[in-house]
């Protein structure tokens, strides 16, 4: 029930990256779906938050790239750090990464 109630009022957000799994690189901007976050500037927070989730992806080294588990907790780091900083909430950041 806990769990719930946080969700409701903190909201939840899903970071999408669709990464090469040849090269690393990111094939797309990243895409950002959130729920229960959106606030009066929810478009200059979500278009932050890909930049965030790109600044974050391109600057990790190979090995990182290669990890996905290290990759998708760095991006919830970065993109948690922004939008509590923003907002002032501390959403569920579930980052999901598509090898193309």
């Amino acid at each position: 029930m806990r769990d719930r109630k946080h969700l409701s009022e903190e909201g939840i957000v899903i970071p999408i990256i669709a990464i090469d799994k040849n090269t690393g690189r990111v094939e797309t901007a990243p895409e950002i779906v959130s729920r229960g976050l959106m606030s009066e500037d929810g478009g200059e927070l979500i278009a932050g938050a890909r930049e965030v989730v790109a600044k974050t992806v391109e600057t990790s080294n190979m090995e990182e790239r290669a990890d996905w588990s290290v990759i998708k907790e760095k991006i919830r780091i970065d993109l948690k750090r922004y939008i509590n900083k923003k907002t002032s909430k501390r959403p569920l950041i579930l980052p999901v990464i598509l090898e193309i």
